[in-house]
């Protein structure tokens, strides 16, 4: 049984430490973003997830750097634990992934609705003028 662990612990831990100042950042960002730079919802989602990575990554520094498989129910209960979060991670994306579509849905709407109103706009300038589509414009 192998009594060390999976990766070296000094090669680990300041890897971890660095994605968790990362995320952390990434997580003061988000808050300190101006109102309406980001939707509400897909602020909700990302702190959410962002809160669930910085529990992940000290989680898995430990699967990888700590503990060892000569200690087989805590190295098979973090690595359930890490697959477990990785999984809730990857949920949180596509939850984010749908909301962007729904919100880029949403937009594409929006523009088609002003540029049908802009068109409607001109057509009526255009026939109080006189002019007349049908010539090019020209009376």
């Amino acid at each position: 049984m192998q009594t060390t662990p999976i990766a070296p612990t000094w090669v680990v831990l300041p890897l971890a430490m660095l994605a968790l100042i990362v995320c952390a950042g990434h997580l003061i960002a988000l808050r300190e973003a101006p109102p309406g730079a980001i939707p509400a919802n897909r602020r909700r989602i990302r702190t959410i997830t962002g809160w669930v990575i910085m529990f992940t990554v000290p989680l898995t520094a430990y699967a990888f750097g700590i503990v060892t498989p000569a200690d087989p129910g805590m190295f098979l209960l973090s690595w359930m634990a890490v697959t477990g979060l990785l999984l809730i991670i990857i949920v949180l994306a596509g939850i984010d992934l749908l909301e962007t579509h729904r919100l880029h849905r949403a937009d594409r709407r929006k523009i088609r609705r002003e540029l049908a109103e802009a068109r409607q706009r001109a057509l009526i300038r255009s026939a109080r003028a006189g002019d007349h589509p049908r010539d090019g414009g020209h009376g």
